[in-house]
């Protein structure tokens, strides 16, 4: 196979490749992580565990832990079609229920390296309650907690009152990005998306025919113009013979 039919073949399979290829078009996300996360003691009322990797949430021989979360939305655009908050849970025995509720506005602003037992924050509604079946990485949807034009979400995870055990939530400053605590908001893909693929596949594929379509060309030309081999001449005048004459000796 000459050089030139190897292109040929190329091109063309570049060319089909380009045109029937089926584009995924995959969801636009954006992932927050919070920009403080604490927890408090009621056994250590006075303690601050603003830079603790693990937050406790639950009760221990009565007293209560709370993990509190604080995530900053103003650089998030509007039009995202889904949220959900991410956690990871651990070292608790069995199904374990929270509750989430929100920060009074009033303490919006707590800060991380001072809240304790003594100076909590006060709570106003509830997000909701969920059972945490096992340990591991769960999402709670946010979809009917967080408005497009909030500007952040501040909440507090708490166990139920019957609780009597305590469960461990990864915090912000954990080294591994996948265990941290995080918001994902997820995006329509929008037309010009969906269309790049096709785009950029014709873009590929209309100049890869052209030149198919030019070598196919020059090809064929040139293989007219090869003189057949089906004739025999006649080697003083040039006549054209039958390809079975029989050429005198004395020619030869």
């Amino acid at each position: 196979m000459t050089k030139s039919k190897v292109l040929i073949l190329f091109l063309s399979f570049l060319v089909i490749f380009s045109l029937f290829a089926v584009p995924v078009h995959a969801k636009t996300e954006k992932t927050i992580y919070p920009t403080k996360d604490t927890y408090i003691d009621e056994n250590l009322p006075d303690d601050n565990f603003g830079t603790a990797e693990f937050l406790h949430c639950g009760y221990l021989a009565g007293k209560e832990f709370r993990a509190y979360f604080f995530f900053d939305l103003s650089n998030i655009d509007s039009g995202w079609e889904d949220v959900r908050l991410y956690l990871r849970y651990s070292m608790f025995a069995g199904s374990f229920r929270i509750t989430l509720y929100w920060v009074s506005e009033l303490y919006a602003y707590w800060n991380e390296n001072d809240l304790t037992w003594n100076t909590r924050t006060s709570l106003t509604g509830t997000v909701g309650s969920y059972i945490i079946p096992d340990v591991g990485v769960y999402y709670i949807s946010m979809m009917n907690h967080i408005s497009q034009d909030d500007s952040y979400i501040n909440i507090v995870a708490c166990a139920t009152d019957d609780q009597e055990d305590f469960l461990v939530i990864t915090s912000r400053e954990h080294v591994i990005s996948q265990y941290r605590p995080r918001l994902v908001f997820t995006y329509p893909t929008t037309l010009l998306e969906i269309m790049m693929p096709y785009i950029l596949a014709f873009s590929i594929g209309i100049p890869a025919l052209v030149i198919v379509g030019i070598f196919a060309v020059v090809w064929l030309k040139r293989k007219k113009k090869k003189p057949s081999t089906s004739l025999k001449y006649c080697p003083q005048c040039g006549y054209k013979l039958p390809i079975t004459a029989k050429l005198p000796r004395l020619w030869i």
